[in-house]
């Protein structure tokens, strides 16, 4: 049995306008304008995919990946 699932969901790194990263929690959010916010939580390995994400676009867009870091533990959504 893999310890790998399959892909459910794939995001262009051109698309991805910004990262909010926890810094209490393990969540992170992947900020996609002509989407919606992707809103992940990882218990194992969080800064390993974080760090993949960051490196990943800065290769492929040739800029570096606009993050912000919030003081909360979980990143929830503001109501209007």
């Amino acid at each position: 049995m893999s310890v790998f699932s399959a892909i459910k969901r794939k995001i262009d790194m051109k698309s991805i306008k910004a990262l909010t990263i926890s810094t209490l929690g393990t969540e992170f959010v992947i900020h996609v304008p002509e989407e919606y916010d992707y809103r992940y939580a990882s218990t194992d390995k969080w800064d390993r995919i974080i760090m993949s994400l960051v490196k990943s676009y800065n290769m492929r867009v040739g800029s570096k990946m606009p993050c912000y870091f919030k003081v909360f533990k979980k990143l929830i959504a503001k109501s209007n």
